[in-house]
């Protein structure tokens, strides 16, 4: 990870801490143009770097769910070297839990 990333990953703790409803999907994607076994691996790699470090820094593991996209969702289609690294990420995508109300768990009662 780089200075910046962490900055980023900060502000996302900040956002996570701020209700245990929140949840995240982190997104792995590389720069390669196709979905190989590698690409694969590399995509899933850097998405459980993240949720790593999430989870080192109070975040319950299973309010985080890592996958990887490989290369099949690129940010940018330019044949260079400043758009592939573009395509080496991870995303977020946050969600919040519904809050359950009474009558839901009384419903959910065996």
């Amino acid at each position: 990870m780089q200075p910046r990333d962490v900055w980023v990953l900060s502000a996302h703790l900040r956002w996570l801490r701020g209700d245990r409803r929140r949840v995240v999907l982190i997104e792995g994607h590389t720069d390669e143009p196709q979905d190989s076994a590698f690409s694969q691996q590399v995509g899933a790699e850097r998405a459980q770097i993240v949720k790593t470090y999430l989870v080192a820094n109070g975040i319950a593991a299973d309010r985080i769910t890592a996958v990887s996209r490989g290369g099949g969702q690129p940010a940018c289609r330019e044949p260079t070297a400043s758009c592939r690294a573009l395509n080496r990420r991870a995303t977020f995508s946050p969600g919040v839990l519904p809050r359950r109300t009474p009558h839901l768990r009384a419903a959910l009662r065996p």
